[in-house]
């Protein structure tokens, strides 16, 4: 791990590394790698992390998160934020590969931009919060599956490319087009959030949150 001393903080329009770090072990006893690593509130944040194998926990609540890329190898993951982040994110991106994702309370990320891509893994994506009126998800589904968990009430359009192996269960949603699925209640001429969905050979769910 390397840490910069010299890293100003009230030097908001520079940027810079303040940790960079790698975590290895030549044998297979991962319970003694462990890290806690415990952020600022002050400036804002880009955080790129990759997790090969392991668990992994983020609690990003009330940061200020500006752009946040995660890939979770074969790795059990968890991100919330509880509360709402102190700024606008730029970009929200994941990558599930073999392991477990799940992200909690997407709403507070306020993030207008979120890719999810999911191999051979599973990942659930809990969209409770205040969601950005326009947001626009693009999520890629390979062999694994994709859980979108939607508070009621939510107007929602999803484009989903599927092939005839694919799996999807939109729970009340109703079929307009031959790729397009809207929420009960929907209204084009008001605020709604589109998720488009290439689904190969996964599976893809909706179910409704109160």
């Amino acid at each position: 791990m390397e840490y910069d001393e010299d890293v100003e903080f009230d030097d908001f329009d520079k940027l810079g590394d303040i940790i960079k770090g790698a975590m290895h072990h030549g044998d297979r006893d991962i319970n003694g790698n462990r890290w806690d690593v415990f952020l600022t509130d002050r400036i804002p944040l880009e955080i790129a992390a990759e997790f090969a194998m392991g668990n992994g926990e983020m609690d990003l609540s009330g940061l200020k998160v500006q752009e946040l890329r995660i890939e979770a190898g074969m790795s059990a993951m968890t991100v919330k934020f509880d509360e709402p982040n102190s700024i606008k994110m730029d970009r929200l991106a994941i990558e599930a590969g073999l392991g477990d994702f799940e992200l909690i309370n997407l709403g507070n990320a306020s993030t207008e931009r979120l890719t999810v891509e999911v191999g051979l893994g599973s990942a659930t994506i809990d969209l409770s919060g205040p969601l950005p009126k326009n947001l626009d998800a693009e999520m890629d589904v390979g062999l694994g599956s994709l859980k979108l968990r939607i508070p009621k009430g939510t107007p929602v359009k999803i484009n989903c490319e599927c092939s005839f192996l694919s799996s999807v269960d939109f729970d009340h949603f109703k079929k307009i087009d031959e790729d397009e699925y809207v929420s009960p209640g929907f209204n084009e001429d008001k605020d709604f959030i589109t998720l488009n969905l290439a689904i190969g050979l996964g599976s893809a769910e909706v179910v409704w949150v109160e």
